[in-house]
């Protein structure tokens, strides 16, 4: 049906709406009155067979599992990396596991349409079409000129920034920050550093979309000549993502000597 490189997100949108079979009502109660009972774990398998088994280009199953959960589950659901499941002919696989319930595993999971439909038959979790149709475009980005790009991640966010819901979730900042290094591409550097401030503030961003944003936050900076502001990009980065701690002080080293 979408064929282009031309992507309406509306259009997207209402033919995923239109195309789900699900009518399942959503189950979570307010994250004040979770417990250690309801928190479920969500292991996914980074063996390299299971990680070559998936679709997407821009990020890998774990991620896009991030952008896909509603901010309503995010005290509900906790999203972990497992060594190998031992079901690689399967893959990519998932295996989920509750305090208290026998725990079970979603084989096949290729793309995001099936993610969400197992994330819903076997999890009771309510996918927001909006969130399956901004996964699906910050896919078909990756693939576009940069002036498309941008004009694509326009869209996904200004869709998720109108709902009181989505607009923090993951999937809303990563699309903040994919557009923010688009822009400081097209050396847009005041816009691309709104973008990645913006991302930072999203409550629903990960640590690597947070990491990301501060990353890209100190190229602009730097493309400024604007070094002290960078340095202090770099240095949030770390907190963020303790990781980077020591590549981060090397590269702050290198920057003061230059």
């Amino acid at each position: 049906m979408f064929t282009g490189s031309l992507v309406n997100f509306s259009m997207l949108v209402s033919f995923l709406v239109l195309g789900s079979t699900s009518c399942l009502t959503f189950p979570f109660a307010s994250s004040n009155q979770k417990t250690n009972n309801d928190l479920r774990t969500i292991q996914v398998c980074q063996n390299k067979d299971c990680c070559q088994r998936w679709s997407m280009s821009y990020e890998q199953l774990p991620e896009i599992l991030q952008d896909l959960l509603p901010p309503d589950v995010r005290d509900s659901v906790q999203v972990e990396t497992s060594s190998c499941l031992s079901n690689c002919g399967k893959g990519p696989n998932m295996a989920v596991k509750r305090v208290g319930s026998k725990g079970f595993f979603l084989n096949g999971i290729t793309g995001p349409m099936i993610l969400r439909d197992e994330l819903e038959e076997r999890m009771d979790i309510k996918i927001p079409s909006k969130l399956v149709a901004a996964v699906t475009v910050i896919e078909k980005a990756q693939k576009v000129s940069l002036s498309e790009k941008n004009r694509l991640y326009s869209s996904v966010i200004g869709v998720l920034n109108s709902d009181a819901l989505l607009s923090s979730s993951c999937a809303h900042a990563r699309a903040l920050v994919f557009r923010a290094q688009a822009r400081h591409e097209e050396e847009r550097y005041e816009e691309a550093i709104e973008d990645a401030l913006l991302a930072t503030r999203v409550p629903g961003a990960t640590v690597s979309v947070a990491s990301l944003a501060w990353r890209t936050l100190a190229d602009c900076y730097r493309s400024q000549g604007q070094v002290e502001s960078a340095i202090q990009a770099l240095r949030q980065r770390a907190i963020v993502d303790p990781s980077y701690k020591t590549k981060i002080e090397k590269e702050i080293a290198q920057i003061k000597s230059m």
